[in-house]
């Protein structure tokens, strides 16, 4: 993992607006996130990935006290009153008790693969641009990046989608549901739903979605963003809070009061515990057809996901990944969208997606 400043000084950045910090996932104001000439390499194993997301670990932002003193506080236990409005372990802004139909934000993803999202300022400014505005509450991203998963028991359904960015994540949520045009390609944006079965322990099984086009917002009038298409897309070893306010936890134990409490991506310091996990794969040819214009860039996906434009960049206006002879993408995947499974030497078409989550509830629209 490359060498890059913590996660404070981003979030910190993050405030001020999300541009410059998702700049940095994007390859702008570095070369060493973009080196000409340097090599793209496939992405780690599966058990690498299952390895790295149990890494996660901690407590919520109050513990179950002994003796009758009551709930454990540490000192970054959230003290405002806007940060307790709703009773729960993560910062949830609406409370879902007992209802029958409920709404998950993603508030923190830590990426496992693919290799271009996994070096530390690339976690960091995407986490600037996931975590919530809410100072008072240690959150200090810029909270434009949302993927929400609503819940109903009664039908026994789950549905994913994005989000544009509210003024205040007290206000709720609602679904993208609209075509969008990129580089004069349109693109339709819709949320995905399927069957789910949900646990008596709130562990939550939803059925494989097949497709699903996910942008990822990174400024406040949602304007820059990056598609995201993924395919075969599992929720894994996902539990949802008694309350139904929660995948994960806030991690108060963990935070340090001498760092602000904000995460540090260095000292695999996180604002929350992971409760859940997700993966997939990104089709190149489908990631090809997509240009990232945002912060200056003008090139594909493809060309952002094989980690080095200098090497598999064609470098033609829009860049897109450099094809042999017979119009293959040079940039080996390590994964195979035919046969959904590990690349082979015949095949090597996709880069899997897998990322662990936290979440809390929001209000949905």
């Amino acid at each position: 993992m490359r060498a890059s400043p913590s996660f404070r000084a981003l979030a910190v950045i993050g405030t001020l607006g999300g541009a410059a910090s998702c700049s940095l996932v994007l390859g702008i104001g570095d070369p060493t996130l973009d080196p000409a000439g340097g090599t793209g390499g496939k992405g780690g194993s599966g058990a690498t990935a299952t390895a790295s997301a149990s890494q996660s670990s901690g407590a919520a932002s109050t513990a179950a006290g002994t003796g009758g003193q009551g709930p454990v506080t540490y000192p970054c236990t959230p003290t405002d009153p806007t940060c307790n409005v709703v009773k729960s372990d993560c910062l949830a802004v609406y409370d879902n008790t007992g209802k029958s139909s409920f709404a998950i934000r993603v508030g923190q993803l830590d990426f496992y693969q693919p290799v271009a999202f996994t070096g530390s300022l690339e976690q960091a400014a995407f986490l600037a641009s996931i975590s919530m505005n809410l100072p008072k509450c240690n959150l200090k991203g810029s909270g434009t990046f949302s993927w929400i998963v609503n819940v109903d028991k009664t039908a026994g359904t789950f549905q994913v989608g994005a989000a544009k960015p509210p003024a205040d994540p007290h206000n709720g949520y609602s679904y993208v549901n609209e075509t969008i045009t990129l580089s004069g390609k349109s693109f339709p944006i819709a949320p995905s739903s399927g069957p789910m079965t949900l646990d008596a322990d709130g562990s939550i099984h939803p059925a494989t979605i097949e497709n699903i086009l996910l942008p990822a917002y990174l400024d406040a009038q949602a304007t820059n963003l990056i598609l995201v298409p993924l395919h075969k897309v599992r929720v894994l070893e996902t539990k949802i809070s008694a309350d139904q306010n929660c995948v994960g936890s806030y991690n108060a134990s963990g935070l340090k009061k001498s760092n602000g409490c904000l995460p540090d991506v260095n000292q695999g310091i996180e604002s929350f515990d992971i409760g859940g996990k997700i993966d997939g794969y990104i089709d190149l040819e489908e990631a090809d057809s997509i240009i990232i214009t945002s912060f200056g860039l003008n090139r594909s996906l493809c060309v952002l996901l094989s980690n080095s434009a200098g090497t598999y960049g064609d470098g033609g206006n829009p860049a897109k990944c450099k094809r042999d002879g017979m119009g293959k993408i040079k940039f080996n995947g390590d994964w195979c969208s035919a046969t959904n499974l590990p690349a082979d030497a015949t095949c090597y078409t996709a880069v899997a997606f897998f990322a662990g989550f936290a979440g809390s509830g929001v209000e949905l629209k």
